[in-house]
């Protein structure tokens, strides 16, 4: 919220979501959920976020704040493998562009990464 431009601030804040989430996913698992108290004040973070975006035009506004937070999720779960194609290098980060993109108003930006490549 402190980034003067709401697009910006707003993909800061998914691509450090993304990756403490995929950090913490086991430890949270594997310690009983001691993240659930948090998850009130993610929500409001990201609906705070995504209002504040789509109401300066940076944003599409048929998208809810919890569509986005589902295709957060979605974007960062990648495994090394899919369907005989090995995961590049940042998958999620080509993911959660792809889906930034789908969602920003007026065009997209380069994507970052390697695209998947064939499994030897």
């Amino acid at each position: 919220m402190a980034d003067p431009d709401p697009w910006a601030g707003f993909t800061a804040f998914a691509f450090s979501y993304i990756r403490l989430r995929n950090e913490l996913c086991d430890v949270n698992q594997r310690l009983g959920d001691v993240l659930g108290p948090s998850r009130a004040e993610l929500r409001d973070r990201i609906r705070n976020l995504v209002e504040r975006a789509q109401r300066a035009g940076a944003m599409r506004t048929d998208a809810t704040w919890e569509d986005v937070a589902f295709l957060m999720v979605a974007a960062s779960s990648t495994g090394p493998h899919t369907l005989g194609l090995r995961a590049g290098a940042r998958q999620w980060e080509r993911n959660l562009q792809i889906v930034l993109d789908g969602l920003r108003r007026p065009g997209p930006a380069p994507l970052s990464g390697e695209p998947p490549a064939l499994a030897p």
